[in-house]
């Protein structure tokens, strides 16, 4: 992640933030968010935002195109990992309600 060193002026501004913030310019664009640092959960989850590539992704799923699975088949191919009867019993309770849902 990248990192911004501020001034005193706009220290003075992040400071009295409590909250997460929209940060914006002289003209009214916005330039990102701010979230102060004791709302570290929101900081996690802006620090893995900041990665977030979407050119990245959209070369992704361009290259994925066709391959996906529904939610049922995705259930269907991990009651062959386990061996946890439990865990089965509970992949069989949500497929048949995707199947009861979709039809």
């Amino acid at each position: 992640m990248n990192q911004i060193t501020v001034d005193n002026t706009a220290l003075s501004q992040f400071q009295q933030a409590i909250r997460v913030s929209e940060v914006r310019d002289n003209g009214g664009n916005v330039l990102g968010y701010f979230a102060p640092a004791s709302f570290s959960e929101i900081a996690r989850h802006l620090q893995i935002l900041a990665q977030f590539d979407p050119v990245e992704n959209a070369r992704r799923l361009a290259m994925g195109k066709g391959q996906g699975k529904t939610t049922d088949q995705v259930f269907e191919h991990l009651l062959t990992l386990t061996n946890d009867e439990n865990v089965k019993a509970d992949l069989r309770e949500k497929i048949k309600a995707i199947k009861e849902r979709n039809s």
